[in-house]
Order: C-alpha cells, then structure tokens, then sequence
C-alpha cells in the first residue's frame, strides 16, 4: 500500500507534464490520485462488504494513508510553490502537522497499548464525528458560492474520476494480485485503492490554497460514481 501511495504521488509530474498543468493544478495533484475516502467511507463500507475480519486490515491502511499524505505529499507541494524554500520550516510544518502527530501518537497508543479511559473515548468520539460535517459544510457554502460550469469544465473532473477509482486500482489489482498478502488483505487493499476523493484532501487544498473548485468537484463526483464502481470492484476482488 505503502508502494502503491508513493507511485500515485509521484504521477504527479508526468501528468502534469503531459496536460500542460499549471502549477497550482500540478501542487493539487499530489493530494489527488492517491488519497481516497478510507475511513469515513472506506472503513464501514468494507467492514460491511467483507465482514469483521476486515475491520484490522482497514484500520491499519487507513492509518498508513495519512502518514505519506503530511509526508511526502506536503513536501513536494511546498517544493513546487513558487515560494522560497526553507527546509526549517517544512519540518516545524510536518513537527506541528496536529492530524499527523494523531496517527503518531495512535499508533503508538496501539502498539504500546496504552489504557484509554472510556470519558476520553467519548471525548475524542465526539470530535471526529464533528470533522465530517464541519468539512461537508465547508465544502457545500465553497461549491454553493461557484457557477455549475461548463460541460468542457467538467472533463478534468471526470476523467480524474476515472483515474482514482478505476485505472489506478486496476493497475494495483494486477500488480498485487500474485503478492503474499492474504484475500482479506489484497481485498481491503483494492477497495481502499478505489474510494472515492476524501474530504481531507479538500481540506488540505483549502489550507494550502490549491485549486479547491477542482478538489470539490471531484469529491462530489466521485461519491456518487462510488456507488456503481465500488459494488463492481467488491465483486471483482471475490
């Protein structure tokens, strides 16, 4: 999974270089064709299709996801902005980056495994349940505010739709299907590959002023596409 997120960051300037890009477009594009739905939709979605058993390998991938997005994503868009680089600061960025200090410290939670009190349970529950609709809201007053667009405007949207969910996984599925992983974990691992735009990589274009109409789009697109494409991808992963 881990090779497969890299290989996706990295298409980037091929892509890029082809469609002529601009360079707002290209710094988006790294948070574009790698980073999917996984956990908002992704987990109960496979836990649901293929059962409890899932549930480990799901959690564990959407925990590996975030990490090379606030990694290496990041860093290749502050490389590529016409800004002046300083390492410094790109690193006091990642150091004080709170979403990923959270799998950092989660991770560590689960491996040493910390005792966590139900009251903060409860605590953090209620926090993560407030992310969604906060970023729901945010992304409808954003769209609401812009015109429908043309058809032509509309390409790009679709054409990256297909990309995330359908030729990207299918590339992934090939590649994967003689490894050692086991069926869960090749199958969790497809599914994930082919989630629809997540919300957090609309956020991450907000706070980094990318191209957010394009982001938004293609969240909204590719939820809806989801719900023909992935019922396909469960019965071809069987």
């Amino acid at each position: 999974n881990s090779i497969y997120l890299v290989v996706c960051i990295l298409l980037t300037f091929p892509v890029s270089a082809l469609f002529k890009t601009s360079v707002k477009t290209k710094r988006t594009l790294f948070l574009l064709l790698g980073f999917g739905n996984i956990s908002y939709l992704g987990i109960p979605l496979i836990t649901n299709a293929l059962g409890a058993e899932a549930l480990g390998s799901a959690i564990l991938i959407s925990a590996v996801y975030p990490i090379w997005m606030f990694t290496l994503a990041i860093v290749l868009i502050e490389l590529t902005g016409h800004e002046k680089v300083h390492i410094l600061t790109i690193l006091k960025k990642l150091g004080t980056n709170p979403l990923l200090i959270s799998v950092f410290l989660g991770l560590l939670a689960s491996y040493f495994k910390f005792p966590v009190q139900g009251a903060v349970m409860k605590t953090l529950d209620l926090f993560g349940q407030s992310v969604t609709a906060v970023v729901l809201f945010s992304l409808g007053i954003f769209l609401g505010s812009q015109e429908i667009g043309s058809r032509k405007e509309w390409w790009p949207v679709i054409g990256l739709s297909m990309v995330i969910m359908i030729i990207l996984p299918g590339i992934f599925y090939f590649l994967a299907k003689g490894s050692d992983m086991t069926n869960i974990q090749f199958r969790v691992s497809i599914l994930d590959a082919a989630m629809p735009m997540g919300l957090t990589a609309y956020a991450m274009t907000e706070q980094y002023q990318l191209n957010a109409l394009l982001t938004g789009r293609l969240v909204i697109l590719s939820t809806i596409l989801a719900a023909i494409i992935l019922p396909v991808w469960i019965v071809v992963t069987a």
